[in-house]
């Protein structure tokens, strides 16, 4: 519609009078149909200025109901426009508004536009709009947060550090953006005039400077450090039969030794397989790897027995908990050493929690110290609920999971029970959780205290684990030791800094020694409507968000934030599509939705110039796919995991899974695979049973004596000759 000029004797109530009423003529109305209501003013009267009413109303609206001030972009640019002849501007700014898309998308379609059909600099009008009132704290306040929102940091900063006035008519006392001290909630310009307005929060300020700091840091990657940048999956799979039972058979032997074999063995059971790819440079490449195993391994399966892998992450129907079969790796030492391990695993928390499955997304970037990982995991684990939310498909499971156990699930169909919000089960409190770990306090704030922490896990014994003891009765082992970790891999954890072992090599000896070399990823659970369980997009989207947590200011943990995340991740798990769902943030709460659109604000400024430095749009597509699906709770993972089991599978989760596991195998057996590729998978299996045969061939020490060399203390910290001394242990690891 054409923009209006309103007389000056409109009856128009002050912004002041709507903050205290709440008017229903204009406060509670849903903010996209006020357009009347904020048509510019030209007449001025005492303490109203052209089109502050806008302005005003646009901060509160967005700041009370979202914590961020997207919209008033719109009102500086109405002000900036408010002297231009052209009516075709307002008629742009006017429907460009109405888009009905995210600010940040408007913003940009409003630059287009203005440039497409009139040639405008938006830049320059945001200028103008700061020179025809420069002492109008809302105009100035609004300019900045559109610098903002077009990614020019520094000129944010500039203008918000600029203001000096809160209140319109600019007669009102100054307030600093950075004064000490708390900030007044309103401030009233005096009894002259009478108007009292708030004073917005630094957010504006902060959010730009964190902002500036992180173009700044991101600007500082060389395009060839970023083509430098490394990820490599393991994904974890349960082996089903077709009715979608657990597979009892031993692992097959046509996909070689699970001890020695490069991408192909397995995690807690034999029935559980672990495929592994190298650690690429491309996603592209990673994926064509990850399918190319995955291709060969359905080839097998399927002339073995018709087993299909099992493609969520909460288990199938499982038999009972002795039932489930140990991984099996063979007569030597260190085969035998990592069964001993499983069967410690099973007595602490039960064989049933270890059958749950997901992918581990093991990230690097060259040129990093320890510093930089450890930051990047502060912060990983402080945001750690968007990827839980973006990612999780376990809101579901078969009730043989849960059988003998206290939980909170609510019936679902045949056998299956849920959490009607859930996100992800196996992150939660029925999956990767222990009571005892619970009791450790891992400090992230550096690899010395990091190292200490676990150190004293795997030194100091664990009254309840003595009591199960070492060995049984009969003489069979139990576990490798009655400290409250057995060995470093038994540390649960959303994301751990970790670096290559050499053989025999305890874990923490290797990162004392040389430093963090790359994180492992380890919450996201398979998509079951992936054929290989992750697809690239979730890839590029990890890869942007690992960015910004390493680019972002990281302050160190405390006890009490450490406890703060684990209540968010418990939250996020049982409840993360819940309506106002509230995490802990500081000192008080705030909306799931609200912090994760924040964050994944500034991870598109990252995937943006990502896109510029490599080129195409695909990390831009992959963030904005993100903001989609918070905003749309619907479209997330597990929402679509349990529609489809009410829909198409009446209520039965294994009748989905089983559904999911079939359509993977059948479009990974569909793909092109040649002749050539059989060959080369069936000589790695072949060799790898070689590899199996001379490890056990060079065992020299008998297995107590090897269980009490690997777990001594002294093995933990680096010193002269430790090289020499693991190598004469094993020759592969845990």
């Amino acid at each position: 519609m054409p923009r209006q000029r309103l007389p000056r004797s409109s009856k128009r109530r002050s912004p002041a009078a709507c903050y205290e009423r709440k008017s229903p003529a204009v406060a509670d109305r849903p903010f996209h149909s006020r357009e009347n209501d904020f048509a510019p003013l030209v007449g001025k009267s005492k303490c109203q200025h052209l089109g502050h009413e806008w302005a005003d109303l646009a901060r509160r609206e967005i700041h009370d109901r979202h914590d961020l001030p997207a919209d008033e972009v719109f009102a500086a640019v109405t002000d900036g426009f408010a002297e231009a002849p052209d009516t075709r501007i307002g008629l742009i700014v006017d429907s460009v508004r109405n888009l009905g898309v995210d600010a940040s998308h408007r913003t940009v379609r409003l630059v287009e536009e203005l440039k497409a059909t009139l040639g405008v600099d938006l830049p320059k009008m945001l200028e103008r709009a700061t020179e025809l009132r420069p002492d109008d704290g809302s105009i100035t306040d609004s300019v900045g947060w559109a610098y903002y929102r077009l990614e020019r940091y520094e000129d944010a900063v500039r203008r918000l550090t600029a203001r000096t006035s809160p209140v319109p008519c600019g007669c009102g006392p100054a307030v600093s953006p950075d004064a000490p001290g708390p900030r007044p909630a309103t401030v009233s310009c005096g009894p002259s005039c009478g108007l009292s307005v708030p004073v917005l929060p630094s957010s504006h300020l902060r959010r730009s400077r964190a902002m500036t700091d992180l173009s700044r840091r991101l600007d500082a990657l060389t395009r060839e450090r970023l083509l430098g940048m490394r990820r490599g999956i393991e994904k974890e799979s349960l082996r089903v039969r077709p009715d979608g039972r657990l597979a009892l058979t031993p692992h097959p032997a046509a996909l070689g030794s699970p001890l020695t074999h490069p991408n192909i063995t397995t995690d807690y059971s034999e029935s559980q397989l672990e495929l592994i790819t190298g650690a690429h440079t491309g996603i592209d490449a990673c994926l064509l790897e990850l399918t190319r195993v995955h291709q060969f391994v359905d080839r097998v399966l399927r002339e073995a027995g018709d087993e299909l892998l099992w493609a969520c992450s909460m288990p199938c129907g499982l038999p009972t908990d002795e039932a489930i079969p140990l991984g099996y790796y063979g007569n030597s030492n260190i085969g035998r050493a990592k069964s001993v391990y499983r069967m410690g695993l099973g007595h602490r928390y039960g064989r049933r929690m270890q059958m749950i499955s997901g992918i581990h997304y093991n990230w690097s970037l060259p040129g990093l110290g320890n510093d930089e990982y450890f930051a990047l995991i502060r912060n990983f684990r402080r945001h750690a609920f968007l990827p839980l939310v973006l990612l999780g498909a376990s809101p579901a499971l078969c009730a043989t999971f849960v059988e003998g156990r206290t939980h909170d699930l609510q019936p679902l169909g045949d056998r299956a029970l849920h959490l009607p919000h859930a996100t992800t089960l196996r992150m939660g409190r029925l999956g990767y959780q222990s009571e005892a770990q619970a009791s450790l306090a891992v400090s992230y704030n550096g690899l010395e205290g990091y190292a200490a922490s676990l150190h004293d896990a795997l030194t100091q014994p664990y009254p309840a684990y003595e009591r199960i003891g070492i060995r049984n009765p009969g003489g069979d082992y139990n576990q490798l030791a009655t400290t409250l970790l057995q060995i470093e891999n038994e540390f649960y954890g959303v994301i751990r800094p970790k670096r290559t072992i050499f053989p025999g090599e305890r874990p923490l000896h290797a990162l004392r020694e040389r430093g963090v070399e790359y994180v492992e990823v380890r919450l996201i659970d398979l998509d079951p409507f992936e054929p290989v369980g992750i697809g690239a997009s979730a890839m590029r989207f990890l890869d942007v968000f690992l960015l910004h947590c390493l680019l972002s200011d990281s302050p160190p943990d405390s006890p009490a934030e450490i406890a703060r995340n684990g209540e968010n991740q418990q939250r996020t798990a049982a409840r993360g599509r819940e309506p106002g769902l509230r995490l802990l943030r500081g000192s008080g709460e705030i909306e799931l939705t609200v912090w994760g659109d924040a964050l994944l604000v500034e991870c598109e400024a990252i995937a943006h110039r990502l896109d510029a430095r490599l080129g195409g749009g695909d990390y831009t597509e992959a963030v904005a796919q993100a903001r989609a699906q918070l905003a749309s709770p619907d479209r997330l993972p597990s929402a679509r995991v349990l529609d489809a089991i009410r829909r198409a599978h009446g209520g039965s989760y294994v009748a989905f899974g089983r559904e999911q596991s079939r359509l993977a195998r059948q479009h990974l057996l569909g793909l092109p695979w040649l002749q050539a590729d059989q060959s080369a998978f069936e000589r790695a299996s072949i060799r790898s049973l070689e590899e199996q045969r001379a490890v056990e061939a060079a065992d020299t020490l008998p297995f107590e004596e090897f269980r009490k060399a690997y777990i001594a203390p002294q093995r933990l910290v680096p010193r002269r000759g430790d090289r020499e001394a693991a190598q004469r242990l094993a020759g592969v690891a845990l």
